[in-house]
């Protein structure tokens, strides 16, 4: 995050999906990264769903320590390293260059 933050990216931090849920109901997010195993709740992987409710079609990029595959049933991209997360940002944002 403070790579990303250097650069201008602006974070809002949830610990589980209710605060994820509360965070979504009053900011806009071009992007969301999350985790999916929690040690104090329902699986990230509810994030998918809690965005979609919120805030529509807003890429979700889950990264995680152990992979479940390259995507979720959603279609949202998994990653494990830290380029690969660089690398999905990239892609997830560059629609935005466009604009």
């Amino acid at each position: 995050m403070e790579a990303l933050s250097a650069i201008g990216f602006d974070f809002r931090m949830a610990r589980n999906n209710q605060v994820a849920t509360e965070i979504l109901e009053t900011h806009f997010f071009h992007l969301i990264i999350s985790d999916i195993g929690r040690s104090n709740g329902p699986s990230g992987l509810e994030t998918e769903d809690i965005a979609f409710d919120h805030a529509g079609r807003v890429p979700i990029i889950f990264y995680v320590g152990q992979s479940i595959g390259p995507k979720t049933p959603r279609g949202n991209a998994v990653v494990t390293s830290p380029k690969a997360l660089f690398d999905q940002i990239q892609q997830a944002l560059s629609s935005y260059d466009a604009v």
